[in-house]
Formats: C-alpha cells, sequence, structure tokens
C-alpha cells in the first residue's frame, strides 16, 4: 500500500513540475500542453515502478528499453518547441523515478530562471554578431 501511494506521489510531483514550468514561461512557447502533460503522465507512470523492479532485480534492461522508447518519441516530433519541452518533461521523469525529487524541483526552477531572464541576453548576443 505504501509503495503505491509513493508511486502516486512522484506521478503527481511530475505532473505539477511540468505543468509549472508550462505556465512560468514568459513566451508563450508551449503549443500543445494536453500531448506535454500526457507524455509526462505515460513516461512517469511507466518509469517509477519499472526503476523499482529494475532495483530490486538487479537489472536496467527493461528500464533502458523504456527510455529508448521514450526518447525515440521525443526526437520524432518535428516542432522544436515542443521536442525541447518534452525533452525537459523526461528528464524531469527520469529524475522523479530515481527518487531526486528535490534535484527535479531544482532543475524546474533553474529552466523557469534561465528561460525568464537569460534567453533575451542570448538572443540579443546572437543579433549583435549576425551584423558583425
Amino acid at each position: 500500500m505504501f509503495i503505491l501511494i509513493s508511486y502516486t506521489i512522484k506521478i503527481a510531483v511530475s505532473m505539477t513540475l511540468v505543468y509549472s514550468l508550462s505556465y512560468f514561461i514568459k513566451k508563450n512557447q508551449v503549443d500543445n500542453l494536453d500531448l506535454i502533460l500526457k507524455f509526462n503522465f505515460i513516461s512517469a507512470f511507466l518509469l517509477v515502478p519499472i526503476y523499482n523492479l529494475s532495483i530490486n532485480n538487479s537489472t536496467f534492461v527493461l528500464y533502458s528499453v523504456c527510455l529508448l522508447v521514450l526518447s525515440f518519441f521525443v526526437f520524432n516530433i518535428k516542432n522544436i518547441n515542443e521536442r525541447n519541452f518534452l525533452l525537459v518533461s523526461l528528464v524531469i521523469s527520469i529524475l522523479i523515478s530515481i527518487n531526486y525529487i528535490v534535484y527535479a524541483i531544482i532543475g524546474s526552477m533553474f529552466y523557469i530562471f534561465i528561460d525568464n531572464n537569460l534567453s533575451d541576453f542570448i538572443q540579443n548576443d546572437k543579433e549583435i554578431d549576425s551584423f558583425d
């Protein structure tokens, strides 16, 4: 019973982090939020129990195959903004599944900071370099 509650909490934290990422991004880059939330739910729903099963059996073959399938789906998306956000969602799901919840929260806050504050500087630097 405790394991099911733990899985549910991890999936809820993962979904909350991805939704907060989509909400706090300065530029409205998230076009297909429904796809991203579904992908995050599926990846967290698969990776959390498979990781615990892999730890108990001391083999990571099933976990690696699951990661390969999920990353194959991410890299087949044509829209670059959706692909980047799905990749961030996959990384958050991986961190949540291996019990690095604090690192996932810190990473999502760092991503929000970079996207809201430093992306303008990077864009301005590219424009200045293009005039040279």
